[in-house]
């Protein structure tokens, strides 16, 4: 429980918060308004401003959101607004701003240009960040530090993620994240997830979706929310032409060339995307240990430090193909596919020294090591839309992947005495083996049961089935001397799912409710690689119901309060199942757990939300049987690293968003802070164990706008101490930036940036057991200075409209 002292810290950051939040929003009259086209269909993203009407001076800008509706804010006076939207013509309209606290304007009935898109300048721009309850909505192009090269970078800079290079996220303080690529699975965790995140470029994005209460149409998996990455549709009549460069150089340098093509046809669109990555990255730090052991007559400690150095080379290459056709005003189809080929190469050293608990020097190990890792992805998918003029909806698709991964690791290992006199050598060579396939087929049919009200339903079936093998072999080449570390495993889930869903609205009252189930059957076992038989099994049957539901109340136009509950699941990673050993080093072993159970959290928020610019958010979350890292010793001197459902977790917390906290013409800044309590316990020995922490996020984006196409940003961040289970991250923060000029009309887009601009990031953690605990202290290759080259051709017209994914699917739990 909280002691007072830490609930007064809370309750008077609590008060803060709300006292920042009113004092940031605009104390004026507002101005709402809706910009439609010729057919009366929303324009989202039309750039609005609003000047003087004396002498046009700038007085404030925002874009219309995805309704295509605006607000302003402005004190009583005369002005004129001004709507601007690529191919459409600009539109000025007089108003007179009287003491009415609220100016609803008539429809901005916009017509399209007559030109070519090629004849016709963007001047209009998107906001960088937009805020809804439960949701947040960034366009990363639009900023210098996010824009630079792959979506894995750009994750990085995004508030309130944690991004690290094994691919673990952590959003808002929380782990459990599912990420998605167009509302789709993308099946991967860790290091996979990394490659993936790293071989889609940034600039072919078009906005990234963060939903922290998702609803029930949407897989329950990821109990922190979902990260869904919308990638550029075809949206052009004729041919367009795409390319990006960028170069980046720390310690080490790498680059990255994206191009794309997309040629449309009346109804039917084709486009093609390659990315090629090629570049090396250093990890240079120190990892101590202390382990306590105790006999009949005393208590002793023993002590292992560790200096560590890796270096990973990779090469990734990955072919986008995509087609989509309409068959009629109601019905289109869209077929997919992607290759992803990634190779890492990965020297490495590391020089254990053994003290004893007087510190007495006991010994020293070397280790030098050398690892060859090569994935290859492949994976494609069909869909059908249906959409009539009643606004029913249906949709029906089906995808497949093929997942091998091949890994070769030597351990090439000197013993030395005190004395540092050659002890013996040995060797240790390894190779892991994994291929994975899955297929999943999926329904959702939507029907308005009158004006306001809307029911949902979908089905969705997935299989998976893995085959993964360790083998490791000692200096001869026997099997028997490490043999616990070899092993095959055989695994096979299908996953039945079924949800329904009823949302609508009540004069100011907006209401969702769902409920999904999840019937999930395993069948897995291990094999005795000497005997190629069975030596275990086991099958796992169980069913959960994950019920969510959200009550939204409009106070005005500008101004809404929410609160949202749902329930989710965390599933192990296929990794962590595996019932063998990962030899990291000869003091150092990651061991799977096949008797890992899914964990279950519930999650609550209460959120005000004001123009979609600010936005206030308390929650809850509680997850009991949680997965969580154990960390124990072997052997009196190295470390065992495990995975297990022996944890509960308890969070909760306030935020607080501001999009717009100072919107000049020529400086923005948006920021964000919040605070959050952690509560972990674990059963370590019998005894339970608690890890609780106090944890303060700030963020904040300054964009500079000097005209002639310069702009300019500096961005940083502060994340305090965090709290997962057994371990303890500390502080870290970080500050970056960069400048942009575009060219050509604005088709080309030339920035310089600057990545960790102090070396402030390094990756620290502490852990603590009852017989070890430790600490790491890590330094990546972060500081790097960059160069990104964008290059846009466009020859043709915009489409009428653009199709809209309406599938929304789980990312699952691959982790190689």
């Amino acid at each position: 429980m909280l002691s007072k002292s830490k609930f007064k810290v809370i309750l008077l950051f609590a008060i803060a918060l709300n006292i920042f939040s009113i004092s940031a929003q605009p104390q004026n009259r507002t101005i709402t308004g809706i910009v439609l086209d010729n057919k009366k269909q929303p324009v989202p993203g039309a750039e609005i401003v609003l000047l003087n009407a004396t002498d046009s001076s700038y007085v404030y800008k925002t874009n219309t959101d995805h309704e295509g509706k605006f607000s302003l804010g402005a004190k009583q006076g005369n002005y004129v607004v001004s709507v601007v939207m690529p191919g459409f013509q600009k539109q000025l309209l007089r108003i007179d701003v009287s003491t009415d606290s609220l100016l609803l304007l008539e429809p901005f009935i916009l017509q399209e240009n007559i030109l070519h898109l090629k004849e016709v300048r963007v001047v209009g721009t998107k906001k960088g960040i937009e805020f809804e309850a439960g949701k947040t909505i960034i366009n990363p192009n639009t900023s210098i530090v996010m824009a630079q090269g792959t979506v894995f970078e750009a994750l990085k800079n995004v508030p309130g993620l944690i991004v690290n290079d094994d691919g673990t996220i952590i959003l808002n303080g929380e782990q459990g994240v599912n990420v998605q690529i167009n509302g789709k699975e993308t099946y991967f965790s860790g290091i996979a997830l990394a490659n993936i995140l790293k071989s889609t470029a940034v600039a072919s994005v078009e906005k990234i979706e963060i939903l922290t209460s998702p609803s029930a149409q949407y897989d329950a998996s990821g109990k922190a929310g979902i990260i869904n990455i919308r990638l550029k549709k075809i949206s052009v009549q004729d041919l367009t032409f795409s390319s990006a460069l960028n170069y980046q150089k720390g310690k080490d340098a790498r680059s990255d060339i994206w191009t794309r093509g997309t040629m449309r046809k009346n109804k039917m669109g084709f486009s093609a995307d390659f990315f090629h990555f090629q570049g090396d990255k250093a990890k240079k730090g120190i990892l101590f240990r202390a382990y306590e052991f105790a006999n009949k007559e005393t208590t002793f400690t023993k002590t292992t430090i560790q200096n560590v150095s890796t270096r990973n080379k990779d090469n990734t290459k990955n072919l986008k193909i995509a087609a989509d056709f309409e068959l009629s005003k109601s019905i289109s189809l869209e077929a997919n596919f992607a290759g992803n080929f990634f190779h890492r190469n990965t020297p490495g050293n590391s020089i254990a020294l053994f003290s004893s608990y007087n510190s007495i020097k006991d010994s020293v190990l070397n280790t030098t090591t050398q690892g060859d890792l090569q994935q290859k992805t492949l994976n494609g998918g069909i869909r059908a839309d249906y959409k009539d003029e009643k606004k029913c909806e249906a949709n029906i698709s089906a995808d497949y992947l093929s997942f091998d991964h091949n890994e070769n690791t030597q351990l090439y290992s000197s013993h030395f005495n005190p004395s540092f006199i050659q002890a013996r050598t040995d060797s240790v060579s390894g190779n892991l083996k994994g291929d994975i396939r899955m297929l999943s087929l999926q329904s959702n049919f939507s029907i308005p049961l009158s004006e306001k009200t809307q029911f949902q339903t979908g089905t969705k079936l997935s299989s998976t089935n893995i085959h993964n093998q360790a083998v490791y072999r000692d200096s001869g080449g026997s099997y028997d001397a490490i043999f616990n570390s070899s092993n095959q495993y055989e695994y096979s889930e299908i996953i039945n799912a079924g949800y329904i869903q009823l949302s609508g609205k009540m004069n100011r009252w907006n209401f969702q409710t769902g409920l999904r189930a999840e019937n999930t059957q395993i069948d897995a076992a291990t094999i005795d690689i000497k005997k190629i038989e069975k030596d275990s099994s086991y099958q796992i049957v169980y069913t959960k119901l994950f019920p969510n539901a959200s009550i939204l109340y409009a106070i005005n136009d500008d101004k809404n309060v929410s609160i949202r509950y749902n329930r989710r699941i965390s599933r192990p990673n296929y990794r962590n199942l595996s019932p063998f050993d990962y030899i990291v080093d000869q003091v150092t072993i990651i061991r799977g757990n096949p008797k890992l159970q899914a964990e279950l959290t519930h999650n609550i928020e209460l959120a005000y939300v004001f123009r979609k610019t600010y936005r206030s958010t308390i929650f809850y979350t509680f997850s009991n049987n949680a997965i969580a890292t154990g960390f124990k010793d072997f052997e009196k001197g190295g470390l065992l690293i495990t995975t297990e459902n022996n944890a509960s977790n308890l969070r909760f917390g306030l935020k607080l968003d501001a999009g717009e906290l100072i919107n000049l013409k020529w400086w923005q800044m948006s920021a964000g802070i919040s605070i959050f309590y952690t509560e972990n316990k674990w059963i370590d020995f019998d005894q339970t164990k608690k890890n609780t922490q106090i944890t303060p996020l700030a963020n904040c984006s300054n964009q500079f706008i000097f005209g002639k196409g310069w702009t300019a940003q500096l961005t940083g961040y502060y994340n305090g101490k965090m709290a997962f289970g057994q371990l303890s991250i500390p502080d870290i923060w970080s500050v970056s930036g960069g400048i942009r000029k575009k060219l050509l009309d604005e088709k080309l887009n030339v920035q310089l940036y600057f990545n960790d601009i102090f070396r402030s990031i390094r990756e620290k953690a502490a852990f603590e057991s009852r017989s070890v605990k430790g600490f790491s202290n890590i330094r990546n290759d972060e500081t790097a200075v960059g160069i990104s080259v964008n290059y846009n051709f466009k020859k043709g017209k915009s489409k009428e409209k653009e199709k809209q994914d309406r599938t929304p699917e789980e990312s699952k739990r691959i982790n190689f």
